[in-house]
């Protein structure tokens, strides 16, 4: 099996082998990702579906921390926890308060016992799933975490044409003015970006033992949200 170490020097060739722009760029995105459709979601497809207000939050792949700090200044009353892997979102992660509990984990392979079963009223798993080799783990350890009444929050990069996703990642550059090492880095990126469809994520889910509440598409269809529970036995 993979080390810690091995996989966290992993994750920064993942990321062009620079870490540190991957963590600001995170940092700088984290507002027009968290944009007012964003907290519209949140409040109405999970907060107002909790039969009460949530006391503990979990945060995989907490990346620099935003969103818990966000949900910090929220909802003041919730315990969080963050578990991330790579060290240079670590190095750059935000103020929490001092209560707060952030995990070193490889969420391919998470330690179950780090958390206590049943014990989280929220799960987010924000862009994760297609950054894992296997999601199955980290969905079973979610079953494993999340409360008899909670909801696990799951956005991520759905399947699209190579002929929507390039022109978007690009912007305004045209793909023949990439060089070699920009073109290999985009299209391992479109390999990443389109493992799964948002079918493949529903039935996945649900062979992991959820039940899906709310599903909708994002992002002009580059992306969907899902909001699901514990299935009943």
């Amino acid at each position: 099996m993979i080390t810690l170490e091995q996989r966290q020097r992993q994750i920064e060739e993942h990321h062009g082998g620079n870490g540190e722009k991957a963590a600001q760029r995170t940092l700088d995105n984290f507002a027009r990702h968290h944009n007012e459709d964003f907290w519209t979601f949140w409040q109405q497809a999970v907060l107002q579906r909790l039969p009460a207000s949530p006391k503990r939050l979990l945060d995989l792949g907490c990346g620099t921390a935003q969103f818990l700090q966000a949900i910090s200044q929220q909802l003041p009353h919730v315990k969080l926890t963050g578990i991330e892997c790579a060290p240079y979102m670590l190095a750059k992660q935000v103020s929490l308060p001092m209560d707060s509990t952030l995990l070193v984990d490889d969420l391919n392979a998470p330690e179950r016992e780090c958390i206590e079963p049943s014990s989280q009223h929220i799960i987010m798993a924000n862009m994760l799933l297609h950054e894992l080799e296997q999601p199955i783990s980290a969905l079973l350890a979610c079953h494993h975490w999340l409360a008899d009444d909670g909801l696990l929050v799951v956005i991520d990069m759905v399947r699209q044409p190579l002929a929507s996703y390039l022109p978007h990642a690009l912007r305004d550059t045209a793909v023949a003015a990439l060089s070699d090492t920009e073109r290999a880095f985009h299209f391992r990126q479109f390999q990443e970006h389109n493992r799964y469809t948002a079918d493949d994520l529903a039935w996945l889910l649900t062979e992991c033992g959820f039940e899906i509440c709310h599903r909708d598409a994002i992002r002009s269809g580059r992306a969907a949200r899902f909001v699901v529970r514990k299935a009943p036995h």
